[in-house]
């Protein structure tokens, strides 16, 4: 697991062939491009259980971490924040 202070602020995870995630770990941001075009600039995930609402920006501490997997899909990255 790394932590947001160990390493860059952003986390960039390719997908597809011409896509990619730019994560703001000090934030909880993201945004996607797509041919080195934006599609969504300042997004962030949120969503409401039992009356509550959790989102990606609530929370001051992040870590992620990487790794290689093969399944029905295929071969990847996969990447958990």
């Amino acid at each position: 697991m790394v932590h947001a202070a160990d390493k860059a602020d952003t986390l960039y995870i390719p997908f597809g062939k011409n896509g990619m995630i730019a994560y703001d770990l000090k934030t909880g941001r993201f945004n996607i491009y797509k041919n080195k075009t934006a599609v969504f600039s300042n997004a962030f995930a949120q969503v409401e259980v039992n009356g509550k609402v959790i989102s990606s920006m609530n929370y001051t501490v992040r870590t992620y971490s990487k790794s290689t997997i093969s399944d029905g899909f295929g071969k990847g990255e996969k990447y958990t924040v």
